[in-house]
């Protein structure tokens, strides 16, 4: 009775539907080798996991102490562009016509 029982909940057939089953053994060695396939797949899923895990957690770490070190500095906002020293009209100026220019070139050698 204990090995009907173990069947039945490997798989979670009733005894009706076992008994309607027909054993094919190629099936059964195909579907022995995706389950070993699959396994092996899920510890790599499971590894890479884990990895991108660690580096989301050293992420926020370096956030969290970056944002320290800003706090520290009293620096919580960043410069107005009054605040920036040199002319920055006159640089955000001359790197649109950087850019026209290059734009330009592109469509030339296109």
């Amino acid at each position: 009775m204990r090995e009907k029982e173990k069947r039945d909940y490997q798989t979670r057939l009733t005894e009706q539907d076992y008994h309607g089953v027909i054993y094919d053994e190629g099936t059964a060695e195909e579907l022995s080798a995706e389950i070993i396939l699959l396994e092996e797949m899920r510890k790599k899923w499971q590894k890479k996991s884990v990895k991108a895990a660690g580096i989301a957690g050293a992420a926020e770490e370096a956030c969290r102490i970056a944002l320290e070190e800003i706090q520290k500095l009293g620096a919580e906002t960043p410069l107005s562009q009054e605040d920036i020293k040199g002319d920055f009209q006159e640089r955000r100026h001359q790197l649109s016509t950087l850019q026209a220019k290059l734009t330009q070139e592109i469509e030339l050698i296109s």
